[in-house]
């Protein structure tokens, strides 16, 4: 197995990714670890970090960067970029999956374009596993596509149960529709048909669900559009960071709630890990005929680990098989 890892683009910058990329090499000997971008920041990275070098570790160059602020129009002329060669191995056979944690639209517009879409999808969605009081919830779509026709969401009902199952472990997901309300006349026309387009297909749909319910655990899987997703995803991120910082400041205040803070340690580093993204490693970008997880670009080099580890297990598992199979 041959997974690349697109190591430009980033905000932390190529030497967070690299050496994610050296863990996760020494997790998964049995993995090749495609390293893409600038030759010799990549060979520099790589002397810092791990000097006796790693027999499973390889290097791909790339000429070109595609930062953060880069546009959509911008793309076609960066096609030697790391995430467009990142993804060219992929679609060419070399590799079987690839890690980028770049500009997300490059990412997803390189893999529609050069990997295609499976057969039976018309639009891939991003995945993106929620902290929930039961466990995870996948979020999809959180971007990729901000105004879905009713069978793209039942495409993405489709894609996240199976995702839960293949690589989650969760023998029957629960998929539930984001909507104004749990009544199955909620919502504009578009909702209502793509309710009864999910209710038809052959996975436990339960119904409408709310935006809090994600939390809550009342679904493994909500469906949604890209514009609601990617809405819903950022403010949640900036509620738990919000949140952790106004928790740390009132336990500051005084010597009895820093005391209290001190006992309680344990248990505040366990809630920090199950709301961390870094535990999930990336999204999955669902519906491309190939694996893709699209990181974070704050990720830190445990992220990156994690991220690697999800593309390993999606390839395992034969996701994109599995997929269509469902869809037939």
């Amino acid at each position: 197995m041959r997974i690349a890892i697109d190591v430009m683009g980033t905000d932390l910058g190529p030497s967070t990714v690299i050496r994610g990329a050296i863990s996760a090499a020494r997790q998964y000997p049995e993995v090749r670890h495609v390293l893409v971008g600038d030759e010799a920041v990549i060979r520099g990275e790589l002397a810092r970090f791990c000097p006796g070098g790693a027999a499973n570790v390889e290097i791909e160059h790339a000429s070109q960067v595609v930062s953060m602020s880069d546009k959509l129009s911008g793309f076609r002329e960066k096609r030697d970029s790391s995430v467009a060669r990142a993804v060219k191995l992929v679609a060419s056979g070399h590799c079987d999956g690839l890690v980028t944690l770049g500009n997300t639209a490059a990412a997803v517009a390189f893999s529609t374009l050069m990997m295609k879409c499976l057969e039976g999808i018309q639009r891939p969605g991003i995945a993106v596993p929620f902290p929930s009081l039961k466990g995870v919830c996948l979020g999809i779509d959180m971007g990729a596509n901000v105004n879905p026709k009713p069978e793209h969401l039942r495409d993405y009902g489709v894609m996240g149960s199976v995702y839960m199952q293949a690589v989650m472990g969760v023998p029957s997901p629960r998929v539930g529709l984001i909507n104004v309300g749990s009544e199955e006349t909620k919502g504009t026309p578009e909702a209502r048909e793509a309710f009864a387009l999910l209710k038809e297909a052959d996975i436990n749909f339960i119904g409408n669900v709310e935006g809090g319910d994600i939390f809550y655990g009342r679904c493994e899987v909500a469906v949604c559009d890209g514009y609601a997703g990617n809405v819903m995803l950022k403010a949640a991120e900036g509620l738990a960071e919000s949140l952790m910082t106004a928790i740390r400041e009132e336990l500051r205040r005084t010597i009895v709630r820093r005391i209290g803070a001190a006992i309680c340690r344990p248990a505040f580093r366990a809630l920090a890990k199950r709301t961390d993204y870094a535990e999930w490693g990336g999204a999955p970008l669902l519906g491309v005929n190939g694996i893709c997880i699209i990181g974070h670009g704050r990720s830190n080099s445990r992220a990156v680990a994690n991220a690697i580890r999800a593309a390993r297990e999606a390839v395992s598992q034969r996701l994109c098989d599995r997929i269509v199979s469902m869809l037939k």
